[in-house]
């Protein structure tokens, strides 16, 4: 996956904003979570909906970053079985001393939908 610079990221997340408001994106609303299956080790899902940084799936027991976005894909496969589990894009983001990848993916349906993920966890961990 790739990351940006802060500075970066957030020019691309104001932007991102303008085009989910103007879009009419539409944002899942699952149950939470508990345990993902992803791998080996114990990664679940708390936090909300995913739909916006107050609502981010939170992604707990990462042990390393390749495992946390791993958790991310798996979510996606579990709770939206009739989304393509490779995004089409995602953004690096800081909010509120927290980090966060903003993911977006595309339906069977063809729309795009946006989920918050909070990677503080494991962001930055090899």
């Amino acid at each position: 996956m790739k990351r940006y610079p802060r500075t970066a990221v957030d020019a691309a997340a104001a932007i991102l904003a303008l085009v989910v408001a103007a879009s009419g994106v539409t944002f899942a609303r699952p149950a939470l979570a508990q345990s993902s299956g992803a791998s080996a080790s114990a990664v679940s899902y708390g936090g909300g909906d995913g739909a916006s940084f107050a609502q981010a799936i939170l992604i707990k027991g990462a042990r390393s970053e390749a495992e946390g976005v791993a958790a991310e894909r798996s979510y996606v496969v579990k709770f939206h079985s009739d989304w393509d589990p490779r995004e089409v894009d995602t953004a690096l983001m800081e909010n509120g001393g927290r980090d966060y990848d903003l993911s977006r993916y595309r339906g069977r349906d063809g729309v795009e939908r946006v989920l918050y993920f909070d990677i503080t966890e494991f962001f930055g961990k090899e």
